[in-house]
């Protein structure tokens, strides 16, 4: 019984870090949008689910596309960063490169009604609107069979994290009209 207690509780602490790792990630993501648009000497909006110029206008098609594609280098570059680390031994880690998988894949989910960051670059680009999610998606994927390999994660572990970051995307995108807009 005290086992079987134990095994319910530790999905709680899984989903506690599902959600830390969902709203860090979703800030990293928002702030390589910023970065980028700073740099380009843009005073940059940014929200829990999207970042943009505050003048609603880029001087040049080629600012625009970089800046919707800084927030996806990011995230790419900290699941390629987890994944080694994961390699490694780190559960944290691998869960890191999962959920790098999940935002982007519902990311291409929401570009069903308006085109996300891959979709707008892989349009302006001539490339259709799916090239650039499906070659994004299919490294992250690969990342993220990589970092779970080897690793005995029980359905708790899994479980605990989908309800993590599940109401750590809910917030981040529902959450939206109601939490903090900052400007750079």
């Amino acid at each position: 019984m005290a086992s079987s207690r134990a095994g319910r509780l530790a999905i709680l602490p899984t989903a506690v870090t599902g959600f830390a790792v969902v709203m860090v990630m979703n800030l990293l993501h928002e702030a390589g949008h910023a970065l980028a648009g700073k740099a380009m000497g843009y005073d940059v909006i940014v929200r829990t689910n999207h970042a943009t110029v505050a003048s609603g206008r880029f001087d040049s098609v080629a600012d625009g596309l970089t800046m919707a594609a800084a927030g996806p280098l990011v995230t790419i570059a900290i699941a390629l960063v987890a994944c080694l680390t994961a390699r490694r031994g780190s559960i944290l880690a691998a869960g890191i490169v999962l959920a790098a998988l999940a935002s982007r894949l519902i990311a291409a989910a929401a570009s069903l009604n308006y085109p996300n960051d891959e979709a707008r670059i892989s349009i302006a680009l001539g490339l259709g609107k799916w090239t650039l999610f499906g070659a994004v998606i299919s490294l992250l994927a690969l990342l993220t069979a990589f970092a779970l390999r080897g690793k005995r994660l029980g359905w708790r572990c899994y479980l605990g994290a989908y309800i993590g970051a599940s109401v750590g995307t809910a917030l981040v995108v529902l959450g939206e009209p109601w939490l903090p807009v900052l400007r750079f």
